[in-house]
């Protein structure tokens, strides 16, 4: 089943190990619609290592001030729709696998890229053809 595209946003964190230096990190969220539920996808990319999160409510400004509470933690995934994230470089372009690629083109394209993606994609319902011209396997 397609998925209906309410919005999308993309941000850094001020993160890090307590052990090394700091980085930012890149998260990701895409607010979607499935079987009439709203619902939230989200990423972090800390130095190429992902979390994903789903969930009822919004969490993506947690993850960006980086408050990882109980809410946040009972959120994380290790797969979604029986893909297993940490395989991300095997996706394919059924309906499911395109949210994931959607996700990953947010965190991963430059700017203008992104910008160009979510506006051609926020109201609407997620294809193919939405992704298909963004070279994803080069984004992640």
């Amino acid at each position: 089943m397609p998925y209906l595209i309410k919005n999308a946003k993309y941000g850094y964190t001020k993160g890090g190990f307590a052990c090394g230096p700091l980085i930012e990190n890149v998260a990701a969220a895409v607010e979607y619609v499935e079987n009439g539920k709203t619902m939230y996808l989200s990423v972090v990319d800390i130095i190429g290592l992902y979390d994903f999160y789903l969930s009822d409510n919004d969490i993506f400004d947690k993850l960006i001030n980086e408050n990882y509470d109980e809410e946040v933690e009972k959120a994380s995934i290790r797969s979604f729709k029986n893909i297993n994230l940490e395989k991300i470089d095997e996706l394919s372009n059924n309906d499911d696998d395109l949210l994931i690629i959607y996700l990953m083109l947010i965190l991963r394209l430059d700017k203008n890229e992104t910008k160009e993606l979510m506006k051609d994609s926020i109201g609407k319902y997620l294809t193919a053809d939405t992704v298909i011209k963004y070279d994803y396997f080069g984004a992640i």
